[in-house]
């Protein structure tokens, strides 16, 4: 940080997870834990002719939004903030 700039602190108080490992904080946790990779094969889609084969991506075939929403809801909650729109 330069002269003259100043410093904020941030607290992190909730914490929404959504990815390859599974949904939510304690999916993640786990799964670092347990040493278990987040890749694997492509089932998704064809990758015949593709260079990759494997890739992360959130188990089940999930509505992106109403995922996000979702880690969003959790993240609120943790941090003791209400539920709203």
């Amino acid at each position: 940080m330069g002269a003259g700039s100043s410093r904020r602190r941030v607290a992190v108080t909730g914490l929404g997870v959504l990815c390859a490992c599974g949904r939510g904080p304690e999916a993640l946790a786990a799964a670092i834990c347990a040493g278990k990779p987040a890749f694997g094969p492509v089932g998704r889609f064809a990758v015949a002719g593709r260079t990759v084969r494997d890739a992360a991506h959130l188990p089940g075939s999930p509505d992106l939004a109403a995922e996000v929403l979702a880690a969003i809801g959790t993240a609120r909650r943790q941090a003791g903030l209400a539920d709203g729109g």
